[in-house]
């Protein structure tokens, strides 16, 4: 049914933008804790 491949499709799509986030999540954290280590480094 139609229906039935909508929602598929929503749900993948859904799973990739949470995929990019989880991504770019990690991205962030290394990016703060980089940031943080020259800080403390620089003081």
């Amino acid at each position: 049914s139609n229906d039935d491949a909508d929602l598929a499709a929503r749900i993948a799509k859904r799973s990739m933008a949470s995929e990019l986030n989880i991504e770019n999540g990690l991205h962030e954290m290394k990016r703060l804790r980089s940031s943080s280590a020259t800080t403390a480094v620089s003081v």
